[in-house]
């Protein structure tokens, strides 16, 4: 007898979708964002993923860190951070060479920002670790096909 799991599916089929998140690539992902309890959030579902995360603070403390870009996969920043927005790290960070290429979410519930981030090369999501983790979903799968 098959086993049937929380969302409905079956007990099997979640195994192999754990065995094959397990082959997959491991990103090397910065958070930043001064929201304790998100940067916990994500954190802990891009671990659980098999990822290594770094988390930030601040941007500063992410640009002092990550001087090389071979050193990060991916950053995560939360839109509204102290003394900077994430649309303004992703207009730096498309200007720095070697960064350009950078994949970047930038995480808001202002949705007026949406076209702007998209215009300038990022991903927009909302605020939640659901909207983070479909996101996510979409580059692992773009990542992962490239590969």
């Amino acid at each position: 007898m098959t086993r049937r799991c929380l969302s409905g599916g079956s007990h099997s089929g979640w195994k192999a979708l754990k065995r094959e998140r397990m082959m997959k690539k491991s990103l090397r992902i910065a958070v930043i964002g001064d929201g304790w309890a998100m940067r916990s959030l994500v954190q802990d579902a891009l671990r659980g993923r098999g990822h290594t995360v770094t988390v930030f603070v601040s941007q500063e403390a992410f640009l002092r860190t990550f001087v090389n870009p071979r050193d990060c996969d991916m950053v995560i920043v939360e839109h509204h951070t102290s003394g900077a927005t994430g649309l303004r790290l992703l207009r730096y960070l498309r200007q720095e060479p070697g960064f350009e290429k950078l994949l970047v979410i930038v995480y808001s519930s202002d949705e007026s920002i949406k076209l702007r981030v998209r215009e300038a090369g990022g991903i927009f999501s909302g605020p939640s670790v659901v909207a983070l983790d479909r996101a996510i979903d979409e580059v692992e799968t773009s990542t992962y096909n490239m590969a």
